[in-house]
């Protein structure tokens, strides 16, 4: 392109912000009329706008579209004159310099800043500074990030939480929420009970309840504050940070893990044990192939038995042409009873046993295994070697081979030990209903999949027998519920 005086060159505004919280871009439009303001000082007419708003221009692997567009219009001669607001916010890597000044050597690349000095990128003092400037802002670069590092060491050394609030605790992350926290802490207990991640969702989403709403330091973008969904929950349980464990993120290759860096000073939602036991549930398997989980949706499918001439078949859930739900025999169509009633009654008997009756609470709360804290003792030093090994690999001190085998080791030790744990674990979720004012009424309040396991802990089943005919009312009799031990079977009304 040819122009007919130096005075005819027109000017292009180059914009930047690397991080741009609110997603507004307010802070490069003060820079697209700073930047008006000069070009109409120098009587340059603006001829385009490069902008690369929320970019950054340290990190390599962040690509400047903008950016990479102007310089194709460098080497074409297009892009003579450059106004930044400072000589930062067009490069602050020496590479990307030096691609800018090959690309307008032959054109005499003139650069003008807001704030500083006009570079002629032609020259060999106007390179020379610019190479210097650049140089500065690198290390300016380097020093904050050294600062950040600093700062990160010096939080996880007192224990302090991740800036980011968690779901259940407030906002500096330092105490629980009083109605969020316990909330939290059901999910945990959910999984120990067996309760499906799907039927959780719809629970937090019934309540009212929103994820804890996040701005992206890179994007701006607002995360969070709407529904859950199955992925939230999900994160949520297998963050350390409930069980007031700190981590690091470690590289290794193309993948980054969470290592632990030691306890917290933030309080606990769920304890070590109660973490470990759900991280070992998720992680099984049968439960990953099946998705919306094995758990059921409503109390007594799989769970209650038939009791027509002594059958003994577990029932299933059906529905009649009306919509109303139905307990059916799984092998028979001889069993046909309407389930809310019996769900209630069952409900009902097992909640006034856990208020009224010792033996039956005391089932719940069944003696531990005189061995599990020297298990815990183990995988504890086991996971802080597996940690440490983690560092060790990311600092050099072990290639790939040694790390390998090392971990393949404690992995299956760890294995071992987490089933043997998961196990005894379980029974703490019914630590919740046991230290309750009332475990009847707390009970009663339980999710579904708690419920489920408690009747399958203090009953020896709940028979299903058949009922009055036509519309006569719901009969107590014709449903057993057989409680353990010197108890006996529950009868009487539905309250």
């Amino acid at each position: 392109m040819t122009y007919k005086t130096e005075d005819d060159l027109p000017a292009y505004l180059y914009l930047r912000l690397s991080q741009d919280r609110t997603g507004e871009g307010a802070a490069v439009e003060r820079q697209d009329a700073d930047g008006r303001l000069l070009a109409a000082a120098k009587h340059w007419p603006i001829a385009g706008v490069f902008s690369d708003n929320d970019r950054s221009a340290t990190d390599e692997s962040v690509t400047r579209d903008d950016f990479e567009k102007m310089i194709k219009l460098v080497e074409a001669g297009t892009v003579r004159r450059i106004i930044v607001w400072h000589l930062d916010r067009l490069v602050r890597r020496m590479d990307d310099l030096m691609r800018l000044i090959n690309a307008g050597k032959k054109w005499r690349l003139n650069i003008a800043s807001v704030n500083g000095v006009s570079l002629d990128l032609g020259d060999p003092t106007g390179v020379a500074v610019a190479q210097i400037l650049t140089a500065i802002a690198g290390m300016e670069t380097a020093h904050k990030a050294e600062r950040q590092r600093r700062r990160n060491l010096a939080d996880r050394e007192a224990g302090r939480p991740p800036a980011r609030q968690a779901f259940g605790y407030s906002v500096d992350g330092m105490s629980i929420d009083p109605v969020l926290g316990p909330v939290a802490r059901s999910l945990f207990l959910g999984v120990l009970a067996g309760e499906a991640i799907s039927e959780m969702t719809r629970r937090l989403n019934a309540g009212g309840f929103r994820t804890t709403e996040r701005v992206s330091p890179k994007t701006g973008a607002v995360n969070g504050g709407g529904e859950w969904k199955r992925s939230n929950v999900l994160a949520l349980l297998k963050n350390p940070r409930y069980a007031a464990i700190r981590t690091q993120d470690v590289r290794e290759g193309k993948t980054v893990r969470k290592v632990e860096v030691g306890p917290g000073a933030w309080p606990e939602i769920v304890s070590r044990d109660e973490f470990e036991a759900v991280q070992m549930i998720l992680s099984d398997d049968a439960r990953k192939s099946n998705k919306g989980g094995t758990a059921r949706i409503h109390l007594g499918g799989g769970l209650f038995r038939c009791g027509i001439d002594g059958c003994g078949s577990d029932v299933k859930t059906a529905y009649r042409a009306g919509g109303t739900r139905i307990y059916q025999c799984r092998v028979s169509k001889h069993l046909g009873r309407v389930a809310d009633p019996v769900d209630a009654w069952v409900r009902t008997a097992v909640a006034t046993a856990l208020t009224e009756n010792e033996d039956i609470r005391g089932l719940l709360a069944p003696d531990e295994d005189p061995a599990l804290p020297g298990m815990r003792t183990e995988a504890a030093t086991l996971r802080a070697r597996q940690d440490q090994l983690a560092l060790d690999y990311a600092e050099g001190l072990l290639n790939g081979r040694q790390l390998q085998l090392v971990t393949a080791k404690i992995t299956a030790r760890l294995e071992t030990l987490d089933a043997r744990l998961a196990d005894a674990a379980r029974s703490t979720g019914f630590g919740d209903l046991l230290l309750a004012p009332d475990p009847g009424e707390a009970f009663l309040a339980a999710p579904l999949g708690v419920q489920r396991s408690v009747i399958e802990v203090v009953t020896d089943g709940v028979v299903i027998r058949a009922g009055r005919a036509g519309r006569a009312p719901f009969d107590p009799r014709t449903v057993e519920v057989a409680l353990r031990g010197k108890s006996r079977a529950a009868t009487g009304a539905v309250a």
